[in-house]
């Protein structure tokens, strides 16, 4: 069984749509590629775990900037996979969580600026987008840890040649933040 979560921020904060969004995207790739996905914390223990929110550099934030993902929680992945899609969290809690014994973590050591209206992505450029936003979480629940980069780097490129090749067509910052994202992902053990 593989764990996402996207809490509920506060209705004035604008990450908090797009991040439920991206894990919303998440779920179905996952359920597409044929895994058991969970929406809603259980009493069991997980092959995986994507967060998909707002974060520091200790931990993942859940509504009141209190911890998303505490001990207790991390215990459930022990030795599985754990993709953290927040701000900072690749600086302290991706090391944590490793010495917690998660066996794979992939995190973020700068801030997400995940700032479209996934309402107006242009039609061509939208499958590269989301491809950029699945292909670390899909990566991790296959066990194809080693092809992440790439397979990054492959989708990100993807999004900023439509970008470059359309002018204008989408928001212009698309482009530095997935570059941004492909720069700033943590991968551990590295």
């Amino acid at each position: 069984m593989i764990l996402v979560l996207a809490p509920t921020y506060a209705p004035d904060d604008v990450i908090g749509p797009r991040a439920a969004w991206v894990a919303g995207l998440n779920v179905a790739a996952l359920r597409a590629a044929g895994f058991e996905v969970s929406t809603e914390v259980r009493p069991e223990v997980w092959e995986g775990l994507g967060f998909f929110g707002h974060g520091n550099e200790r931990f993942p934030e859940a509504a009141g900037g209190v911890n998303a993902l505490p001990a207790r929680t991390i215990e459930r992945v022990r030795g599985g996979w754990l993709h953290v899609f927040a701000c900072f969290t690749g600086q302290e809690f991706g090391p944590e969580a490793i010495r917690s014994g998660v066996a794979t973590f992939a995190g973020y050591r700068e801030a997400i600026e995940p700032r479209w209206d996934e309402r107006t992505i242009p039609p061509g450029l939208r499958g590269a987008l989301e491809d950029v936003l699945t292909c670390v979480t899909l990566c991790l629940a296959h066990g194809r840890a080693p092809e992440l980069r790439r397979r990054l780097r492959t989708a990100t490129d993807r999004v900023i040649a439509w970008c470059d090749e359309n002018p204008g067509s989408a928001d212009a910052r698309l482009s530095v933040m997935v570059r941004g994202l492909e720069r700033s992902l943590v991968l551990l053990p590295s």
